[in-house]
């Protein structure tokens, strides 16, 4: 008896404490009346009320853009060929995934290439997926039935547009160029040549813009283009259309001070064209 009047008074307590709270919040005089249903009421109203309406409101929150869950994979074994069946589960069915294939041997885990069907990019979500997969080359030392797989969804944010260069097919070195681009995440770009990578440009942490100042050391060319990749994905890329790196001062403007002093010596030297002249001799006094 006596732990349970502790727990009462606790109880009542609480309430109490509660009670004068929310009226000291919201203006309201209360008079406490030593019911305990009225103090069940009153603790549900001023107290757990609030608690799920916060609960519900944190519920209603938009679940982030990239979950999404492989679910219910299915397999049929067809001799030497795996038939996979899966959903793609998301609240975004309009974003593209990349699927991917593993397969498990012991301790042993292996993407697979050898695919088809709903693997690979541009997955949408969605029920019943397909995958065939047929051993005649990868893991080709294992008994088909011990294999496991197992699949995983990545979120896609492809590189849909890259402009450059705008206008002229053509840059100087020294100056300076805005790279535009559209999709992607965090991304790197680099200048190619003859699908040779000259250098590393930079880096751009999704924002879609990016400046460049030509380097005065690239040698002048054609056929030069900009790769730009996304930095968790290479194999999603985008190359500008090609275009010629020149010089800041043409060659030709380079010579013509040369040209000029060279011509300034002749004019000044040029004077006798019957060679060696000699010199006077001493004048005559008389």
């Amino acid at each position: 008896m006596r732990k349970t009047w502790s727990v009462k008074l606790l109880y009542h307590n609480l309430v109490g404490l509660v009670m004068n709270l929310c009226a000291t919040l919201h203006g309201i005089d209360i008079e406490i009346v030593d019911n305990q249903m009225i103090n069940v009421f009153l603790f549900k109203l001023f107290f757990c009320l609030p608690v799920v309406v916060i609960s519900l409101l944190m519920t209603l929150t938009p679940v982030e853009l990239r979950a999404q869950k492989v679910e219910n994979i299915k397999k049929n074994i067809r001799g030497d060929t795996v038939i996979l069946v899966y959903d793609l589960i998301s609240q975004h069915p309009d974003v593209n995934y990349e699927i991917r294939l593993y397969g498990i041997t012991g301790a042993h885990r292996q993407r697979l290439f050898r695919a088809q069907g709903d693997v690979g990019r541009n997955i949408r979500a969605g029920f019943d997926k397909q995958i065939s997969w047929i051993r005649n080359v990868e893991l080709l030392g294992h008994d088909i039935s011990t294999i496991n797989f197992e699949l995983s969804a990545t979120f896609l944010n492809p590189l849909v547009e890259f402009s450059f260069p705008v206008g002229k097919p053509q840059v100087k070195r020294d100056e300076v160029y805005d790279l535009n681009w559209l999709g992607g995440e965090n991304v790197r770009l680099y200048l190619m040549q003859d699908r040779k990578r000259v250098m590393n440009i930079g880096y751009a942490k999704n924002r879609g813009s990016f400046t460049w100042q030509v380097p005065m050391n690239i040698k002048p060319g054609k056929g030069y283009r900009i790769r730009l990749e996304n930095e968790n994905d290479p194999s999603s890329f985008l190359l500008s259309e090609p275009f010629t790196i020149r010089r800041k001062i043409p060659t030709a403007l380079k010579a013509i001070p040369f040209v000029g002093v060279a011509a300034l010596i002749l004019i000044v030297n040029g004077g006798d064209s019957d060679g060696d002249s000699e010199l006077p001799g001493p004048i005559d006094p008389n």
